[in-house]
């Protein structure tokens, strides 16, 4: 259902579907707000409060969901840095990709 996999969480589900729930709110704002503009005088105050509030909610949520970039990324940049500070090190390992031969087991590097 549109585009969720098996890989979403909860939480992912609830985000995504909350995201579309704002655009199509926006965007039935827009048409509302076309029409009635279109079929009765609005004034330019009425014009200004209305995007007043609008740049307000649209700040208000991309101060939250910056802060919510910002916590989840430090969350996970500590994470990655404990577990590189536990990993294992491989000192034999040179960096060198090779792509094995399924069938032989041989290395099959190629130069070229």
């Amino acid at each position: 259902m549109l585009g969720m996999g098996k890989e979403f969480t909860r939480r992912d589900k609830v985000l995504y579907l909350a995201t579309y729930l704002m655009i199509g709110t926006l965007t039935l704002v827009f048409i509302v707000g076309t029409v009635y503009n279109l079929t009765h005088d609005v004034s330019n105050s009425a014009w200004a409060s209305f995007w007043r509030l609008y740049v307000y909610v649209e700040l208000i949520l991309a101060v939250i969901v910056v802060l919510w970039f910002t916590a989840g990324g430090v969350r996970d940049l500590k994470s990655m840095l404990a577990l590189l500070s536990s990993m294992e090190r491989d000192d034999a390992d040179d960096g060198v990709v090779r792509q094995t031969d399924q069938v032989t087991g041989d290395d099959a590097t190629r130069m070229g």
